[in-house]
């Protein structure tokens, strides 16, 4: 029990340590896209994926997107990296705890899809993507997460088969 008392760390923590690491590293990062000039470039220069409540603009390339200016920083990233965005609009819903419980599904499912995506060992060709809500909702409360992963991991398969 000596090295708890010192700080030092047994060599057993130590593998742990490094087997996280190795975890951490297969895995695909998803960070948010932040920003209106974001979003309106990737609605332009996105390829579009339309399941009926759920529209995807997906980008494979950055280069032509016009990101380049707007990203100059984050482009110098690792090659595992998905950038996306959830909107609903106030059309949806015109409670923002509403929209927001949607859009909290939404980016939930689309960590479960990627997530059983890379488990799977197929690799992700998206590189950025966004996700809008478009049909209303009777009773936003009644919307689970079973509702509506399976309508993003349709999109997201659809989106990286092409």
């Amino acid at each position: 029990m000596f090295y708890q008392t010192r700080g030092i760390k047994p060599l057993v923590c130590l593998f742990k340590n490094l087997e996280k690491q190795h975890r951490v590293q297969d895995k695909v990062k998803i960070r948010p896209i932040k920003g209106f000039n974001c979003f309106s470039i990737l609605y332009v220069a996105g390829v579009k994926i339309r399941l009926f409540p759920v529209l995807a603009s997906v980008c494979y390339d950055l280069e032509g997107s016009g990101l380049n200016e707007l990203w100059s920083s984050r482009l110098n990233r690792q090659a595992n990296t998905m950038f996306f965005g959830v909107t609903v609009s106030k059309r949806i819903n015109k409670k923002a705890v509403n929209r927001n419980r949607i859009k909290r599904l939404m980016r939930e499912s689309v960590r479960l899809v990627i997530d059983e995506i890379v488990t799977a060992g197929e690799e992700i060709q998206i590189k950025t993507m966004i996700l809008s809500w478009k049909s209303t909702i009777a009773k936003p409360a009644d919307i689970a997460l079973k509702d509506v992963l399976p309508l993003i991991r349709e999109t997201i398969t659809k989106a990286n088969n092409r």
